[in-house]
């Protein structure tokens, strides 16, 4: 496995940190919140379309068109994490 690229940030008065790693199979994106409460359900279909007017709630719809695999989890008493891996087609060079 690559070694990750990590970023720790804030937004809206939170915490969070990124961390990318890149396979020779896949790119994996992490982000983890420090916000408490609101862990997403991983489901294994669409999550439903937000209001047109929403200024939020497309998060997930973007993760489930565009990664092969995502899960969401707790990573601490305070912390949730959700995961993306996107497969990397075979180099034909």
């Amino acid at each position: 496995m690559s070694r990750p690229h990590r970023l720790i940030g804030c937004a809206s008065g939170r915490d969070f940190a990124l961390c990318l790693t890149l396979t020779p199979e896949s790119v994996r994106v992490e982000v983890t919140d420090t916000r408490p409460g609101g862990l997403p359900a991983y489901t294994q279909r669409l999550p439903e379309l937000p209001a047109t007017e929403a200024e939020s709630g497309c998060g997930l719809l973007l993760v489930e068109a565009l990664a092969d695999r995502w899960c969401t989890g707790p990573q601490g008493p305070c912390t949730k994490t959700l995961w993306a891996e996107v497969d990397r087609a075979p180099s034909h060079c």
